[in-house]
Parts: structure tokens; sequence; C-alpha cells
């Protein structure tokens, strides 16, 4: 008997594995992407939206705010594309060359991403606490 439900779950894992691998596949033509680093991307996305989960049933019970977590879980969706980021940099004409041998396109430089990242996290806490301040009167 438990040879059968052996295979039964080794069937199912296998028909799950080749669907996620099929809608990778299909998610990294989409975005224009190769695969490998479509796959990437697909399974940075999949691990985000569960963490994602988590912390929206961990702050439902302990009563904070959703709102709270927008500008961090903002960055984290965009960290997940840092991959895409990297391969669409190689791919474009407008390069700059850094330290003679390396190109990125100026989007897929550590630095405008850190900046972009710091903003949208010291933005949105400050949006939110703005108008957290303005309701209350």
């Amino acid at each position: 008997m438990s040879n059968i439900n052996n295979d039964v779950l080794k069937l199912l894992a296998f028909i799950l594995l080749a669907t996620l691998l099929g809608i990778g596949a299909l998610f990294s033509k989409i975005v224009g992407l190769d695969f490998a680093t479509g796959m990437d991307v697909f399974t940075r996305i999949i691990m985000w939206l569960a963490l994602l989960g988590v912390v929206i049933y961990f702050i439902n019970d302990f009563g904070f705010r959703f709102v709270s977590i927008l500008p961090a879980s903002i960055v984290s969706f965009l960290l997940c594309w840092l991959p895409a980021f990297d391969y669409w940099s190689s791919q474009d004409f407008r390069n700059f060359s850094f330290n003679g041998s390396i190109n990125y396109a100026w989007y897929a430089t550590g630095w405008i991403q850190a900046l972009i990242g710091l903003a949208i996290i010291t933005g949105g806490h400050g949006l939110i606490h703005y108008l957290d301040s303005r309701s209350s009167y």
C-alpha cells in the first residue's frame, strides 16, 4: 500500500515541477529573458509572495497595519528583478564602461538601485507618517 502512495506522490511532484517549469518558461518569454534568468526571477517572485503572505499573517495577528510594510515590500519586490535588470542592461546598447571591462546600463548599477530602494522606503514611511499626523486632528 505504501508503494502506491509513494508512486502517486512522485507523480504529483513531477506534475507540479513540470507545471512550474512551464509557467517559468512562459514568464521568461513574456518578459524577454533567457530561460535561466527568467527562472531565477520567477522563483524569487514566488518566494517573495510566500514571505509576504507570512508577514501579512503575522501583522494581522499583532494588530499592525498593512500600510506599514508597503515600502519594504515594494523594495523587496524590486530586488526580485535584479537578475532581469542585469540581463536587460547587457542587451542595451547605451552601456557605459566601468573600470574598462564590465558594461552596465545606468539602471543596473548598484548605486542607482540602492538610491531607488532608499527613496522608496524613506518616502513611503514619510508619506505614511504625514498622512497619519494629518488624520489625527
